[in-house]
């Protein structure tokens, strides 16, 4: 049903269509079953407790759901919360948008689509334009009008260097690698510019007014967010990042004072990292990277395991042939964008993992494709770029399209080295024993279970001595650490809130069904997040609760 209506000859429609129609049925569904959650219950009372500043802006409908839920869970704790929210929908770019939006120079009805969930949610609200002078966008367009590449990538406002916070954005914003000098790409990066020079305006005057005690913002990583993060730092005002974990919606991140897919785990690790899992803790584990690809890919339910010999006999490898399998990322995603080490992106450094490679007839190399390739609207397919740059092939190199269903533990299996950018396949390898290269900078870096590159020279030669016969081994305890690391980061920073289904259990919807939910000792997930938040350290499950709703 949608809005009381069936919905039928759904099958009948063309794809992006149908994908349309439920969205909109998911939306009439999620103010529906919002309004009532907020309804149903004692009403939120105002507290004394610290001021929540919460960096809503144009979040979708979902994300601001979510934050609502959060602040009457706050609130119902004490604590004062109010919502920054954009309302310019004029703003040359946000990350509600991207190249694939029909209109791509305003926002097609953001905040009328989410003024029913603000009726509904009874928060006090700032918006945008409330915040800024009527001119700031046109002062901020006429700024950034006359400005080349490099001028963007190296602007500084008021010793704000915005220009260096433009990246993640860009790349959400064109589904690829916005680095470069197109046109395209160029002018991508010139209406962000206008639009942080407008976000720092409009923030500075939020964080004066409200004068918050603690901000939380979505990711703290993509631009207006990062705006926020900065700029409350700055100040001295601990900031909590939220963001959507591994699993689904019901999966939340918070990272304080640090984004979302580098949370600063490092007083944590250092308890966790050299005290043993409990037989419990272990079969959690096993469970969750068992469940993993599922969590993941609802399309690829029936991942495929076959032997070593059987893989090797599918894709022609020679039964001598050393292997090494490179798991690639969607290279705009924000978990890669901008984690740069050694190479300027995932393409550049399969470019170097192929050169390093190709004169060594004994090694074969398998380049898989990540598979949300196949579901996200991505303009840079990782073997659309490996034809357009090797258009006579590859020979010593099998590729793996986004759609195999061949599982990592699989390929994994099958070779004797593992090469990883910054995919979290990394992390279950080296759980399952293998030795890993990681080049980019992910989170699990320098953990103490990967192998760590810091140069492109380093890894060319590790690459050829590996190539050439010598062995490299993985770090000393890496398999006891990996699953430790996967315990804590997986177990315990991802928290099953609790509120909603999961985007792979369609339809989506919201599972809390009243305001009382919210309350103290309702939810002990939920007691944990508003306790680390409230007591400004890092949001974290307790062991002895993690992995029992994963």
């Amino acid at each position: 049903m949608a809005g009381g209506r069936p919905m039928t000859g759904l099958a009948d429609l063309p794809a992006r269509l149908l994908t349309k129609v439920r969205a909109a049925h998911d939306h009439d569904r999620l103010v529906r079953d919002f309004a009532r959650v907020m309804r149903t219950g004692r009403p939120t009372t105002t507290g004394t407790g610290p001021r929540i500043g919460i960096a809503t802006f144009g979040s979708g409908g979902w994300h601001f759901v979510l934050e609502a839920l959060l602040a009457h869970a706050l609130a119902a704790r004490g604590a004062r919360p109010s919502l920054l929210v954009c309302d310019l929908p004029e703003l040359p770019i946000c990350d509600e948008r991207t190249i694939h939006s029909r209109h791509r120079e305003h926002c097609d009805g953001c905040l009328n689509d989410k003024r029913p969930l603000l009726d509904a949610c009874g928060l006090p609200w700032l918006g945008l334009r409330r915040l800024v002078p009527a001119d700031a966008l046109s002062r901020a367009r006429a700024t950034v009008a006359n400005l080349d590449a490099g001028a963007m990538d190296t602007f500084r406002l008021r010793g704000w260097p915005i220009g260096q916070w433009l990246h993640v954005s860009a790349c959400h914003y064109l589904r690829c690698d916005a680095r470069g000098d197109t046109g395209e790409k160029v002018e991508t990066r010139r209406r962000l510019l206008a639009t942080a020079l407008v976000a720092v305006e409009a923030v500075e005057q939020w964080l004066d007014e409200t004068r918050p005690d603690i901000v939380i913002a979505e990711s703290g990583a993509h631009l207006v967010w990062r705006v926020a993060f900065e700029l409350a730092r700055a100040r001295g005002i601990p900031v909590v990042c939220r963001e959507i974990g591994k699993g689904g919606w019901d999966h939340h991140l918070y990272a304080l004072n640090a984004d979302c897919m580098a949370p600063d785990l490092a007083e944590a690790w250092a308890l966790a990292g050299p005290s043993p899992l409990s037989a419990a803790e272990d079969a959690a584990v096993d469970r969750f990277l068992r469940e993993l690809p599922e969590r993941t890919y609802a399309q690829r339910a029936s991942i495929v395991s076959a032997a070593p010999s059987e893989l090797r006999a599918q894709w022609g490898i020679p039964a001598a042939a050393r292997v090494a399998v490179a798991f690639t990322n969607v290279t705009w995603d924000l978990a890669t964008a901008g984690r740069d080490v050694a190479f300027t992106g995932v393409f550049d450094w399969l470019q170097e993992t192929v050169g390093a490679l190709q004169s060594h007839p004994a090694a074969h190399l398998i380049i898989r494709a990540h598979p949300a390739e196949a579901s996200v609207l991505t303009r840079e397919r990782i073997l659309d770029q490996i034809a357009h740059q090797w258009p006579g092939g590859l020979p010593g190199v099998t590729l793996m399209p986004p759609e195999d269903a061949t599982g990592a533990r699989a390929v994994c299996r099958m070779a004797e080295l593992v090469l990883a950018y910054n995919s979290s396949v990394a992390i279950e390898a080296a759980a399952h024993g293998h030795a890993v290269l990681v080049s980019g900078q992910p989170h699990y870096r320098g953990k103490g279970f990967t192998i760590d590159v810091t140069s492109r020279q380093g890894y060319r030669s590790m690459l050829q001595q590996w190539a050439d016969g010598a062995a490299l081994v993985a770090p000393t305890s890496a398999t006891a650490l990996a699953r430790r690391y996967a315990h804590l980061f997986f177990l315990r920073y991802h928290v099953p809130m609790g509120w909603t289904t999961s985007p792979l259990e369609p339809p989506y919807r919201l599972t809390i069904t009243s305001r009382q939910e919210l309350e103290p000792g309702r939810n002990p997930a939920l007691d944990a997040v508003c306790q680390g938040i409230l007591e400004q350290r890092q949001v974290l499950l307790p062991r002895a609760a993690a992995g029992e709703s994963a």
